[in-house]
């Protein structure tokens, strides 16, 4: 209980990000996976015959939320899930916000991977509704997977730094 209560005071207390911030991080997260869903939406279509699958289903619903939660930050300008008058945040919501959070963490994770990969696929199988049909916007998403695989490469090594940092602090302490 008491770590639970030292969690939610430190939630209410982390510094709110700007809302300009706020608002160029939502319209980016919008316009990229606006770009993307429109894409694989294209990509699906009957008469296309590009790969389907479950990576092009993960993609399209995957984008289609995160162009919602982008709309609800523009909308929320304060960035937070707190109203406006700074009411605590109960241990219910607390606990519900962070499943929230690990399962969009996770499927952050699955979408990344389902979006490199089917990129490279649709490329090497030569899907003329990609190449030919929408070649500016698959030039967008392949430089879209090259932004994908050096985040996650400093995502990697962000955690590994984080990690070596918090077992040196441990052994000097």
């Amino acid at each position: 209980m008491k770590t639970a209560n030292r969690a939610i005071k430190s939630v209410n207390n982390l510094k709110k990000p700007s809302p300009t911030a706020t608002a160029i991080g939502a319209v980016i997260t919008i316009i990229i996976n606006t770009a993307l869903l429109i894409w694989v939406v294209r990509l699906s279509a009957k008469h296309c015959g590009c790969i389907g699958g479950w990576r092009q289903d993960l993609i399209k619903y995957f984008a289609g939320f995160t162009i919602l939660m982008g709309v609800y930050r523009l909308m929320n300008f304060q960035g937070d899930f707190t109203p406006a008058n700074s009411i605590q945040v109960s241990h219910i919501f607390m606990t519900i916000i962070l499943l929230f959070g690990i399962a969009y963490f996770i499927a952050s994770f699955m979408n990344i991977y389902a979006v490199i990969t089917y990129v490279d696929d649709i490329n090497k199988t030569n899907c003329q509704c990609a190449i030919k049909g929408m070649s500016g916007l698959n030039k967008a998403m392949i430089g879209l997977r090259w932004i994908y695989i050096i985040g996650l490469c400093l995502f990697v090594a962000m955690v590994l730094y984080t990690l070596a940092m918090y077992l040196y602090n441990r052994q000097s302490n």
